[in-house]
């Protein structure tokens, strides 16, 4: 009788697990019924998304609202304009909850800058009104001016510039608005613009000559031109900037004749301090269009008062040398500022000018005398590139630890994983976006990743379960 009663048992239970497998098997074919064709199986869930919950798990206010205006701004870049634009209402209603003002207006700037992207100009003025500190309200107010210039809504940017408190930004928008007009031919616009500078402020209308000539569109500034202005201390500023733009245009005759009148402008300004600022920006010139006896020799008449500009000038100097591969005389003058802390930036080129020929280790031998933690960072990320380049990933990580500031190691790893992106090694960048310990930097990182993921259609598999083993990166 107990061996009837086993069979029967063993009986259903052996077909009650044939009918469990083949329930399963009907699930699993239904399941594939109802995925498109062109997929792998996989859920229609965005990389983006995923970077989304990501960011919805921290806690900090001001870096989640940051985490939500870096997604957005993927969005934004991937023409998805209602995700984007969703994103940031939640990043707007975060900002409410950052008790820091400082760090308020910074993200609120932001905001405005990410709301122009989309074209809500109006929600951006919203947003600029309750910016409390000046410069930046007057920073928020000028890129929403730009924005209309840019959609052809002269009026409204008109308008925004009356709003603007700040004498140079209200200049700068009014440059922008002439410029603009007269590009596109609207003469009589520009006319009305002008007129309307007549009932501005003082501040304004003089600094509207001055500012015009500076910011007049692609139109090359002429020598010319420069010598109408009647501020010296500006004139000769930008002289030197004109200057600089020839010489990077390899036109070093008209660059040195533009740097000799900036220097007799120069000799003759009365205030000591900004004398010897202008003198140190001249001579830097000089030095760039490879004029280095002229530079030294403008240096030395820096009174020896005011050290930094002196210092600064030497720095630049070493730079210009450090660059042309004289690296004995680059060091030569680095040694005359080494307690200065403008020495960091001329040895940081002498290591990126060794790294250029392959020579990593007299680079690395290099950032020992480097005081500047950025500088530091700028040789190191200048390396890592180069070794990734070259398929020499471990060494390229071991460059990380050549640093112990957590912030500095954040912007390290962010290089290779951008470096593993741009390669569309996906897996490998989002790997190492793991080892990003700064929040905000993490999400920036990992939004650039999943945004290039959604262009190319490279959600693999992989890629999602990478993505789902790392929700909790965020914390």
């Amino acid at each position: 009788m107990k061996g009837f009663l086993y069979r029967i048992t063993k009986f259903f239970c052996i077909n009650l697990v044939i009918l469990c497998l083949n329930y399963s098997a009907q699930a699993n074919a239904s399941m594939g019924d109802k995925t498109p064709s062109d997929s792998t199986g996989l859920s229609q869930e965005e990389p983006l998304s995923f970077v989304l919950r990501m960011a919805e798990q921290i806690k900090e206010p001001f870096y989640k609202s940051g985490a939500l205006v870096e997604i957005s701004t993927a969005y934004i870049e991937l023409g998805e304009s209602k995700k984007a634009e969703y994103i940031l209402s939640k990043a707007l209603n975060m900002a409410e909850n950052i008790k820091n003002q400082f760090s308020k207006e910074i993200l609120l700037s932001k905001l405005v800058d990410r709301y122009v992207s989309l074209n809500k100009n109006e929600k951006a003025l919203e947003i600029a009104k309750t910016i409390g500190f000046p410069d930046s309200q007057a920073d928020a107010l000028v890129k929403i001016a730009d924005g209309y210039i840019g959609h052809a809504q002269y009026e409204k940017a008109l308008n925004t510039a009356e709003s603007i408190q700040e004498p140079f930004s209200k200049a700068l928008i009014f440059c922008h608005l002439i410029n603009k007009s007269v590009e596109l031919g609207l003469y009589e616009e520009a006319i009305k613009i002008r007129k309307e500078l007549d009932s501005s402020s003082w501040a304004v209308k003089r600094l509207i000559k001055e500012v015009f000539w500076l910011y007049k569109g692609n139109t090359p500034v002429t020598r010319e031109e420069i010598v109408l202005l009647d501020n010296p201390i500006l004139k000769s500023k930008i002289m030197v900037d004109v200057a600089e733009n020839y010489i990077s245009l390899k036109l070093f005759e008209p660059a040195k004749n533009i740097l000799s009148d900036a220097f007799l402008i120069a000799k003759d300004i009365k205030d000591p301090f900004l004398k010897s600022e202008l003198l140190a920006k001249i001579a830097s010139g000089y030095a760039k269009a490879g004029e280095y006896d002229k530079a030294l020799e403008i240096t030395d008449s820096i009174n020896r008062k005011y050290v930094f500009s002196k210092s600064d000038a030497l720095a630049n100097i070493a730079i210009c040398y450090a660059k042309a591969k004289e690296y004995a005389k680059a060091l030569t003058i680095i040694n005359s500022i080494k307690h200065t802390p403008y020495s960091s930036k001329p040895l940081a080129q002498i290591a990126i000018g060794y790294a250029e020929g392959g020579e990593y280790e007299k680079a690395l031998q290099m950032t020992k005398g480097i005081d500047s933690a950025f500088s530091k960072e700028e040789v190191f990320g200048y390396i890592i590139i180069k070794y990734l380049r070259r398929g020499k990933e471990q060494e390229a990580f071991s460059i990380v630890n050549f640093t112990a500031q957590p912030s500095s190691r954040a912007r390290l790893y962010s290089k290779i994983a951008t470096q593993y992106m741009q390669t569309e090694n996906y897996e490998k960048a989002l790997e190492t976006a793991k080892l990003i310990e700064e929040p905000l930097l993490k999400i920036k990182v990992l939004s650039d990743i999943a945004k290039n993921i959604q262009r190319k259609k490279r959600f693999s598999r992989n890629i999602r379960e990478i993505f789902l083993r790392n929700l909790s990166l965020a914390n």
